[in-house]
Order: C-alpha cells, then sequence, then structure tokens
C-alpha cells in the first residue's frame, strides 16, 4: 500500500460533468456533494469499469503508449499525484497563458486524469485508469476554486490541441454542444484528425439538442448497464460509459470515489486512446466508427436517446481492428 489505510481520504463526488451554461457563455460546474470514507474499496470494486467495457480483451493487444496525447481540458491535472507520475506531460493554461497546469482548489481535472490514465492499481494499490501508459497532457480553463470556465479559453484549449496534433481531446464540461465557438473549434479539431468527447450533463432531462457531427457527447450507465438516472437523453448523445460509483485519483494526492457525466466522458476518452495505440493510423473519422460500431447495444434497439449508439465495448473495438479496415464513420 503506498497510503496507510487509517488516513486514506476517499471523497464520493456527484461530479456532474457538470456544468450549466450562464448566459454570458460560463461553463459552472455542479457542486461535488463530497462524504469521506474510512477505507480503500477492493480491488473488484475499483476495477469493475474496465472489466465492464472490456479493457483487459484489449490490452492482448496494447496497453496503452505514451505517444498518444489525450489533452483533458478542465481544472488541471496534478501531475505529482503517485498515480499519475509519468503518464502526465506538460500542458498550458488559457485562462492567464502560463504554463502553470496544477489545480487551483478544485480536483475536477485530475478526478478525470486518473480514469484515463492512472497507473496505481495496475503496479500495486490505488486507482486504475484504462491506459497503463498515455500522455495526459493538461488544459487549464479555470483558475476558480468553483471550476468556472469561458467558452473563448475551452475553444481556445481544443483548437490548441488540434495545432499540437493531439487526437483526443476530453471536455467534461456541458454546454459545448450549442455554442457556436465550440462547434467550430470540434471541426477545426476533426479536421485535423483529432475527436472530442463532451458529457451529455447530469440534470437527469431531455435535452432537444442535434446530435453534432464533430463531437461525441457521452451519457452515463451503472454496473448492471442501467442509464444512470442522472444521465441527460436527448438525439444528441452518441454513446455512454460507466459513470457510477468510480475510484479515481484526486488533487492532494487522495482519491474520490466519484459518479457523473464527467467520469464517463472519461472512459470513452480512454477507450480512444487505447484504440489509437493500437492503430494510429486512423482518422478522426475512422476513430470514431471503431467507437460508435463496436458500441454493446442498449435499450431500445438501435441507437435512441438514452444510450445513443450504445455502451463503449473494447472487446468489440478489437474484434472490428482485426476483422479488416474501418470506413469512416
Amino acid at each position: 500500500m503506498k497510503t496507510n489505510k487509517a488516513k486514506l481520504l476517499l471523497i464520493t463526488a456527484v461530479l456532474a460533468l457538470p456544468l450549466r451554461r450562464a448566459a454570458a457563455e460560463v461553463f459552472l460546474p455542479e457542486p461535488d456533494g463530497a462524504r469521506t470514507r474510512a477505507e480503500e474499496p477492493s480491488a473488484a470494486d475499483k476495477r469493475w469499469f474496465f472489466d465492464k467495457v472490456g479493457a483487459p480483451a484489449f490490452w492482448t493487444l496494447s496497453r496503452g503508449s505514451r505517444a498518444v496525447k489525450v489533452l483533458v481540458c478542465d481544472t488541471g491535472v496534478e501531475a505529482s499525484h503517485p498515480d499519475l507520475r509519468g503518464n502526465v506531460g506538460p500542458g498550458k493554461n488559457f485562462v492567464d497563458g502560463t504554463d502553470n497546469t496544477a489545480p487551483t482548489g478544485n480536483g475536477h481535472g485530475t478526478r478525470v486524469a486518473g480514469l484515463i490514465g492512472a497507473r496505481g492499481g495496475h503496479d500495486g494499490a490505488g486507482a486504475f485508469g484504462l491506459n497503463y501508459e498515455v500522455t495526459v497532457v493538461p488544459g487549464k480553463i479555470s483558475n476558480a476554486a468553483s471550476g468556472e470556465a469561458v467558452h473563448t479559453d475551452t475553444a481556445k484549449c481544443v483548437r490548441w490541441g488540434a495545432d499540437q496534433g493531439i487526437r483526443v481531446v476530453n471536455l467534461s464540461y456541458g454546454g459545448a454542444l450549442d455554442n457556436p465557438d465550440m462547434q467550430a473549434a470540434a471541426k477545426y479539431l476533426y479536421e485535423k484528425g483529432g475527436l472530442l468527447l463532451i458529457s451529455a450533463g447530469n440534470a437527469g432531462e431531455r435535452l432537444d439538442l442535434p446530435d453534432y457531427p464533430y463531437m461525441l457527447a457521452v451519457g452515463g450507465t451503472d454496473a448492471l448497464d442501467w442509464k444512470s438516472p442522472w444521465s441527460n437523453t436527448g438525439p444528441y448523445v452518441d454513446i455512454t460509459a460507466p459513470g457510477s460509483n468510480m475510484y479515481t485519483t484526486d488533487a492532494g494526492g487522495k482519491y474520490a470515489v466519484s459518479r457523473g457525466a464527467s467520469l464517463a466522458t472519461a472512459v470513452v476518452s480512454g477507450a480512444a486512446a487505447l484504440i489509437l495505440s493500437a492503430r494510429p493510423d486512423l482518422t478522426a473519422g475512422e476513430l470514431k466508427a471503431v467507437l460508435l460500431r463496436s458500441a454493446l447495444d442498449l435499450g431500445t434497439p438501435g441507437r435512441d436517446e438514452a444510450f445513443g449508439e450504445g455502451r463503449v465495448d473494447l472487446k468489440k473495438a478489437l474484434e472490428l481492428l482485426k476483422a479488416g479496415p474501418v470506413p469512416a464513420n
């Protein structure tokens, strides 16, 4: 164990990817509603989500690569966290223009990063990410303890990632789908070979938003493959992933057990990075096609407003990659 159990602080957070958009185009994360736990969860409780999505099957082909970069546009990432060391690269602060991407009183970005590339559980005790090796690039879009971000800084983050050649961009914030600047940034990224993964939201409501082709909107499921009650629905939902009771890294060298579409989005971003580690030649359209065509159909047969194309499934993605060329979606 890296940490004495008696001193281990686990935070159970209602991580709603949270974001409402205010009239001034400000993205605001919802409160976490944290509570503490005395002991670390069992290995089975920590790893259920990657067993559910078939990650062990994909690991027979690839366990990830540091050549694959995932840009996390969020509240910053704690690169010094014991479970993230080595899997976090240099990034950029889009609020003040500096290279300071450490969290400022909000661990949301660190929690997201953990599901993509935490390696502690793979080495022993700690949190598990879908990639044994990956380069998480922090794109800090908020210096506020609340996590508040404006759409201009968020769009800059996505465009910067495109210019850096980054193939996967995670935005665990809401309000991006119907924002013109964000739509343009997503298209710019897509045309340069990258894919933007965004949260479908945590309000538990139906939103009548169109499906925007250059983003993948992610909803949340639970351990039984039911739609999580907090997960939004609507024609814009493309795919779902586990987002309930997720054990991950948190700021301050701590850990959190959290739920929300923020976490589900991170799982799909981690899956996308794994796929690219095995097939770096895929275009953005082909990567999108692999994710959607290999998804496990849930709910009403075919695409539906609760699950989109279904729940992400890396075992099926592996089979699809082995079957031959993948037509772009």
